[in-house]
């Protein structure tokens, strides 16, 4: 892939990332599809006797602009696409994971339906369906959900999957008239909205721990840097580095940096509880 970087890339300030990959899965990264990525990814794989699957290259935009358009490589034509499935995730054109959203609800619910009998065994505990539930479920419903971007009417979906999930697990009727607190109480189970934030902390906190060279390190500094109002590094302009376009700052933003809690962007480089919060106002005076 090496050779691939040089003909392609999406310059962010001055940050250039070229390609994503996983065993025989690749994606690459470019500000220009006509660019002859893929004919260099084809010749140079090749080389070592494997071929790229034209039929599963798909063409796709992220963020806003306009949609991707069909190219040809070697008198292939690549499809473009405004949604495709990368490692189990629905990676959408648009701004918001609503097309991710709505396919865990289906695939929860379908898992939750083929695990009826245990939920109506009477032998079983509560805290065994309860685990059972965050174990079949909740993994499915959550997959990847510390990179999702929610909107709103996101979070309600979720929330109320989530509460419907446990009243069918608890055994509770809607004539029973349980409140959604109750529900919480009864089975011990955290709410999607807390289940979402400590798991983007823990990936913030992941990333922050990187050495300062490592691409997804820079990259979530620089979208907390966007996030408070500072502009991109602009380093790299003398070397001709274009710096990232409207959309490409929209990408981070809704994308790559979904915290809710900019307060913390000055603390990437820190480890431990004071990266994760703001300083109290009484710290100063506790120091000394």
């Amino acid at each position: 892939m090496s050779h691939v970087a040089n003909v392609t890339g999406l310059n962010l300030g001055d940050i250039c990332l070229t390609d994503l990959n996983y065993a025989d899965d690749a994606v690459l990264l470019t500000d220009d599809p006509s660019q002859p990525a893929l004919q260099c990814l084809e010749e140079e794989a090749s080389k070592l006797g494997l071929h790229v699957s034209w039929a599963k290259t798909k063409v796709q935009n992220l963020g806003s602009g306009h949609e991707a358009t069909p190219i040809t490589v070697n008198g292939e034509v690549v499809e473009a696409v405004s949604s495709f499935v990368y490692l189990s995730s629905t990676i959408s054109s648009g701004s918001n994971s609503y097309s991710e959203v709505m396919c865990c609800i289906g695939l929860a619910s379908s898992v939750i339906d083929r695990l009826s009998r245990i939920w109506s065994q009477q032998h079983l505990s509560l805290t065994t369906k309860c685990r059972l539930y965050s174990s079949c479920i909740l993994a499915v419903l959550l997959y990847a959900c510390e990179t999702w971007t929610l909107t709103k009417s996101d979070w309600k979906r979720l929330e109320s999957f989530h509460l419907r999930c446990q009243r069918r697990t608890l055994g509770i009727m809607w004539s029973d008239f349980i409140t959604n607190a109750e529900v919480y109480t009864r089975s011990g189970l955290q709410s999607i909205q807390s289940i979402v934030h400590r798991r983007r902390l823990s990936l913030f906190g992941h990333v922050a721990r990187m050495p300062d060279n490592v691409p997804a390190k820079a990259v979530l500094r620089m979208a907390c840097d966007v996030r408070d109002g500072v502009p991109p590094s602009q380093t790299g302009a003398d070397h001709g580095v274009v710096l990232p376009s409207p959309s490409c700052t929209r990408f981070v933003q809704t994308v790559l940096c979904p915290l809710e809690t900019p307060s913390i962007a000055p603390r990437i480089g820190l480890c431990g509880e004071r990266m994760l919060r703001p300083p109290r106002p009484n710290d100063d005076d506790n120091d000394m």
